[in-house]
């Protein structure tokens, strides 16, 4: 269901399936009750990438403490080593640049940014995300933008909690959590290749075995195909390039993190 993200990550020789895959077994050993490893683990992959931060999050938000502890122990273990490797002065300036790239300068409107802030970028700005070739239904400033930006996914938030805590006794609660969190890495990410949409691999994987005897299933069936038919390989590159810039895959995906919140998480036990 997801082979042209998986594709696309394997042709392009892309980090993300491993990070992927160590996002899994840190689920795995936090549900064995491993808390140093799944920390430190984590901690290796937000020092490599930094958007697994928000499982940090998650952890502090499910009272996981003690792989929350490790996490941070783990991070800024790292930062002590790269400081003793490279020098207090160069390593601050290293930070520094980091942060400029990544942090302050990091949010691109161009197509090839997925997340939901490029997609907002060309909807309320005037910002051209590919060629001479706009969509913008308003005329705010990067700065309002990224204001609206944040408070949507502030609400957002509030009404997801609201539902993991309600349903925090459910069975597989927190595996599920987890699960659709990693979905919505490539969504809140300020940017997003497509690439990173491996992780919304397992959440595919585990709504397809939910409505597989159902007719729910044209739920996933449908944005899978948007995600799939709207590959060059069936439209050819520039109408591809088009439907990305139109927020084709951000939509799809994020559609299906919602369809996620309210079919597999029970609104109250």
């Amino acid at each position: 269901l997801t082979f042209r993200i998986l594709l696309e990550e394997v042709s392009n020789i892309q980090i993300n399936v491993f990070i992927l895959a160590t996002c899994i077994f840190i689920l795995d050993r936090v549900e064995k009750k491993k808390f140093i490893l799944a920390g430190l683990l984590l901690a290796l992959i937000i020092s490599i990438k930094v958007y697994p931060l928000i499982l940090l999050a998650f952890f502090i938000f499910k009272k996981e403490i003690k792989t929350s502890l490790f996490t941070v122990v783990g991070l800024v273990a790292g930062v002590g080593v790269v400081t003793l490797f490279f020098g207090l002065t160069d390593g601050m300036k290293l930070f520094s640049e980091w942060n400029n790239t990544q942090i302050v300068n990091g949010l691109k409107c161009e197509f090839m940014n997925q997340s939901l802030w490029g997609f907002m970028c060309g909807l309320l700005t005037d910002n051209t995300r590919i060629d001479s070739f706009q969509y913008n239904i308003l005329h705010l400033t990067t700065s309002q933008m990224k204001t609206v930006v944040v408070s949507i996914i502030g609400v957002a938030g509030i009404f997801i909690a609201r539902r993991f805590l309600s349903a925090k006794s459910a069975k597989n609660a927190f595996a599920i959590q987890y699960v659709i969190v990693l979905s919505l890495i490539p969504i809140l990410s300020p940017l997003a290749w497509k690439y990173y949409f491996v992780f919304l691999t397992p959440l595919c994987i585990l709504l397809y075995y939910t409505f597989k005897e159902s007719k729910k299933l044209r739920l996933l069936v449908v944005p899978i195909l948007i995600i799939t038919l709207t590959s060059e390989l069936f439209i050819g590159a520039n109408l591809s390039d088009i439907t990305e810039a139109l927020g084709f895959i951000t939509i799809s995906s994020l559609f299906i993190s919602l369809i996620s919140i309210h079919y597999l998480i029970p609104k109250s036990t």
